[in-house]
This record gives structure tokens, C-alpha cells and sequence, in this order.
């Protein structure tokens, strides 16, 4: 907390030896040999020289100091700091270090507390030191170690010291624990990483401290009533190698520095308190493999909400922010969560709306039977009330492909783009009936014969439109790129008369069609039997999600 930015970099390396053997010891060590040898000094007859500090104190550092030699680095540096603040050292001495020893035990048990709650190992050592006053705390893969002059300045008294030092203690115990969890190779971290370090040590101390935070407070004040902008600038920068005001600097404006603690605290709190089983949980955070997947799945940004438009209600799902939007449309009978495998791959400077038609959000009872042109004009509608009026990436399956074919027949500029999963077509249903007439009567009844009256009155206006519809394929407009993603092998144990080996065929022909407009359009045959390849094969459509967002 309060330290240089490069101090993960510097002293992760050392984790190493630590994954590769050597063993913490059962119980820490509350090492106050340094601090007591400077306050010596300090209080002595001798003045505080740079000769006296280099013979006095850092000739015969303890494994506190020694481990931040890189910080201090020399007598003379130390010795300007001391003379540019002189009050910032007494004010340790005075009020830390008493502090310090009066709560070792408390410190050990901090300690033990956080290792036991993340299943890691406690720290060897908490070093309380004396430095050049510019890091407050730091970490190594066994230790702690504090620098009072720093992080005393945020103490007035002895009793804030003593609740400030344990913050400090188990936010640093937090750092320890990711040490021994990470399984990085590279500490070149950017600003969402470091935020999420940050952030998840912020997060998980709070849930060892007997007192609210005293450092927390000031950023979660200014986040709570500023999050809206503060997400909206964070996630436009979360990939910037410079982390600005974010972190490890002073803030630029009135808001409260280090801001990137809490943007990494509420990913980390929101992930954690989705997730089924904590303890995974608690590992995924401290591990942080995926800081992307992380955010996204937090859901620290998401909205679910209904909305009423056109008569009816539609539920939906906007996560993100950015200029890129990103659409997602299910297939029959299925909602918008079957999309969220895909969406969790994407990073949040994506935009991504996924919602249920009205079939599915209205009760049984009051779901009513609406035609391809009907539901497009619901989900105009939706992106209307979001106050969406950029060009959309529509990506959608099945069903929903009818939809994408109207729309991109009917309002072109409004679609950037559209990958389409498996999409059915107006005209297959003449293709199939002279294919095997018989069989798709017999599929028709099995399906309406399953399905629920409001259902089966979807399904049979379906047939109804199809059964209307010219058997031409009408290819998407050329000047719409389009993906469009096929299974191109056929079930051992058909569902339907497109998964058939005899209906696959027609099935794929039918998709090539729909993208013969221009260079800007492909099908992609998917060696699956799968209808549905967004569900078997998520970091597919994201990957083409990705490409379609970066033109």
C-alpha cells in the first residue's frame, strides 16, 4: 500500500526459490531490531549524520532493511530525506514504534488469520523499519516489511497507528499469498493487473479488520459517488503499460490518489461474491491468470434489468463500455445467458448487450406469438432505450439468423457487422420438405408435441413465415461483413433433419448462400456436430467477435 510501482517488479523475481522448494517457517517473526537501532540513534547525542547512519544503521541492517536497500539506496539519500521532513521520522518514533510493540501479537495473529484464509503459507518475517520516506510497505515472497516514517504520517495517535500497522499487515499478507500462488513468468504488469494486486489485497484484508479501513475509506467514498466516470476513463486505459493517477502517484484532481485500489477492490469483492465456492475463488484472484476474464466475470459493470417496449418486456444484460457494440441474440426457445462463455472472452472496452426476446420474459399466460419483423422491431426498440445509435456487431444463432437477415435487408447502416451461428433461414423449410417431406412433419410434431402452448404458438408462426417465404436464399447485403459459423459434420443420433447425413449438406449450402455478397463475408465450417458452437467452442465466436471489433 503507498509503495513504488516498480516494487512488485523488482521483488517478484524472487518468488522462484520459493515455488521451487524452500519451505516458510511454521511461525513469523516480528522483527523491530531496525526501527529500535535508528530511534537509538535518533535520540542520541550523536547527530544524525550520513557517517552516522551508514556506521549506525545500515552497516548492520537487519533482513528489514536490507530487503529495501533498492528504495533507500545509500546513507546520503537517506540522510537528505531525514533533513527535507525531520518531523516525519520523529513522528515514527514517537507514535509508530511504541505502536508496533504493543500490537505483535495482534500482528502475528493478522498474519496467521490471512495465510489460513487463502491457503498459503504465513510471511517468515514482519520487519518494521525506518527509510528514505518513500514507500509506506512492500512484500517479499517470506516477508513483510514496513517503513514507519512513510506510513506513519497517516496516524495521529497510537491507537490509529496500531489499527493502521494491522491494515497494513494483512494487506501485505495478501501480497505474500500471491507470491506463492502466481505461476507468471513476466511482472510487466499493466494498469488492470496492478489494480487487481492492489485491489485484491485491499479486499481481502477488509475481511480480517476488526475496524473500518482508514486508508480504504477516502477512495470507496469518491468511487461510490463517482463510478460511473471512473469506469468509463478505466476501462478506455486498463491496458496502458503508465498507470497515471491510477496508481503509486498523486492524484491530478480533487479525487483521492491510488483510485486503482478500489476499481481493483470492487472486481475482486463482485468475483468473488458470484462465485459458487470461495475458496476457488479466492485462488482465481490471487492467482490472477486472466485479469481480463476476471473483470468480465466479475461483473462489476453489468447491468441486468426488463425493460418494456412495444407492448411487451424484454430482459437484457449490458456489460462494458466502449464504442465497440456488441449484440448478442439467442436462438429459439433459449436466452441470453447461453451467450456468456463467449462474452466472458471479451475484454470490457467491448460493449456487449445480450437479451431475451419476449417469449421468454413474459409470463406463460401473456406470451404472445411474434413474427421475425415484430421481434427486430423489439430489439430496435431495446437499442433505442439504451441510446444506442452507433452501427451494431449483431451476433446471433439459430432462430435469431432471421432476424439478422431482416435487419440487414431492411436498416444495413445500423449493423457493423454480424457473425452468425448455425442461422436458420427463411428458406430452409422448402429445402428440407423436398429433401424428406415426411420427416419434417414427423420432427414438427415431436417439437410442438414437448413444448409449452406459448411456445409451441412461436414455433408453429415460424413454420408459418417459412412456409411463406420464397426457397431463394437471399444473401446479407455486400456491404455488411459477415461471419458465419457452420457444424459441418453430421450427428450419429440426429435431432433434426439438418444434423441428418443426408440434410447437413443442404444445411451448409444454405449458410454459403447467405455470404456470397462479398470479399468482406466467410463461412466457417466447424469440424462439430454441434448446433450450438458458441457453447462447445466460445473462444471461436470471441475470436471472431474481436477481429470484427478491431476493423
Amino acid at each position: 500500500m503507498g509503495s513504488h510501482r516498480n516494487r512488485f517488479l523488482k521483488l517478484m523475481a524472487m518468488f522462484g526459490g520459493l515455488l521451487c522448494g524452500s519451505q516458510l517457517a511454521g511461525a513469523t517473526t516480528f522483527d523491530i531490531g531496525d526501527a529500535e537501532r535508528f530511534a537509538q540513534l535518533l535520540n542520541s547525542d550523536i547527530p544524525v549524520s550520513v557517517e552516522a547512519l551508514q556506521d549506525n544503521y545500515l552497516a548492520n541492517a537487519g533482513v528489514g532493511v536490507k530487503s529495501i536497500m533498492g528504495s533507500i539506496q545509500s546513507a546520503e539519500k537517506m540522510h537528505a530525506s531525514i533533513s527535507q521532513a525531520p518531523q516525519n521520522y520523529t513522528h515514527a518514533v514517537d507514535v509508530c514504534l511504541p505502536a508496533a510493540k504493543a500490537i505483535e501479537v495482534e500482528a502475528k495473529t493478522m498474519v496467521a488469520k490471512v495465510a489460513s484464509g487463502t491457503n498459503t503459507k504465513p510471511a517468515e518475517t514482519i520487519s518494521i523499519v525506518l527509510g528514505a520516506n518513500n514507500m509506506a510497505a512492500t512484500a517479499s515472497p517470506s516477508g513483510i516489511i514496513l517503513a514507519l516514517e512513510t506510513l506513519c504520517q497517516q496516524a495521529h495517535n497510537l491507537e490509529q497507528a496500531k489499527a493502521l500497522l494491522l491494515e497494513y499487515i494483512a494487506h501485505e499478507m495478501v501480497h505474500v499469498a500471491q507470491y506463492q500462488s502466481t505461476k507468471r513468468t513476466s511482472f510487466v504488469f499493466n494498469l488492470l493487473e496492478m489494480s487487481l494486486i492492489e485491489g485484491t489485497a485491499d479486499f481481502i484484508s477488509s475481511m480480517y479488520l476488526d475496524k473500518p479501513s482508514l486508508l480504504q475509506q477516502p477512495r470507496k467514498t469518491w468511487g461510490e459517488h463517482h463510478a460511473a466516470q471512473l469506469w468509463s476513463a478505466f476501462i478506455e486505459q486498463q491496458h496502458n503499460k503508465g498507470y497515471g493517477t491510477w496508481l503509486y502517484a498523486p492524484s491530478a484532481n480533487e479525487q483521492p490518489a491510488d483510485m486503482g485500489y478500489w476499481m481493483g477492490s470492487q472486481i475482486a469483492e463482485h468475483y468473488y461474491n458470484s462465485a459458487e465456492d470461495k475458496m476457488v475463488a479466492i485462488s482465481t484472484l490471487l492467482r490472477m491468470e486472466d485479469a481480463d476474464a476476471l473483470l468480465r466475470q466479475s461483473g462489476v459493470n453489468a447491468k441486468t434489468a426488463r425493460i418494456n417496449v412495444n407492448n411487451v418486456e424484454l430482459m437484457y444484460e449490458d456489460e462494458g463500455i466502449g464504442s465497440n457494440v456488441v449484440v448478442f441474440d439467442a436462438g429459439f426457445g433459449t436466452k441470453h445467458s447461453v451467450w456468456q462463455h463467449v462474452i466472458d472472452l471479451l475484454p470490457m472496452n467491448i460493449r456487449t448487450i445480450a437479451y431475451t426476446r419476449a417469449e421468454l420474459t413474459a409470463t406463460p399466460d401473456l406470451a404472445k406469438a411474434r413474427t421475425v419483423e415484430e421481434h427486430l422491431s423489439d430489439l430496435r426498440a431495446l437499442l433505442t432505450a439504451l441510446s444506442i445509435d452507433e452501427p451494431i456487431l449483431y451476433v446471433t444463432h439459430s432462430y435469431s439468423g432471421m432476424i439478422a437477415a431482416r435487419y440487414a435487408e431492411s436498416y444495413p447502416d445500423e449493423i457493423k457487422g454480424m457473425v452468425m451461428v448455425e442461422p436458420a433461414t427463411f428458406a430452409q423449410r422448402k429445402h428440407f420438405m423436398q429433401l424428406d417431406a415426411e420427416g419434417v412433419k414427423k420432427e414438427d410434431e415431436m417439437i410442438l408435441g414437448h413444448m409449452p402452448p406459448h411456445l409451441a404458438a412461436q414455433y408453429a408462426l415460424i413454420i408459418e413465415q417459412m412456409d411463406d417465404a420464397s426457397a431463394s436464399v437471399k444473401s446479407i447485403p455486400a456491404a455488411i461483413p459477415t461471419a458465419v459459423f457452420s457444424a459441418g459434420n453430421p450427428s450419429e443420433q440426429p435431432f433434426s433433419i439438418t444434423e441428418t447425413k443426408e440434410g447437413r449438406p443442404v444445411w451448409l449450402a444454405l449458410h454459403k448462400q447467405l455470404v456470397e455478397g462479398s470479399e468482406h463475408q466467410k463461412q466457417y465450417i466447424v469440424d462439430t456436430d454441434s448446433h450450438n458452437i458458441h457453447k462447445r467452442n466460445p473462444e471461436i465466436i470471441a475470436s471472431q467477435i474481436l477481429k470484427m471489433t478491431a476493423q
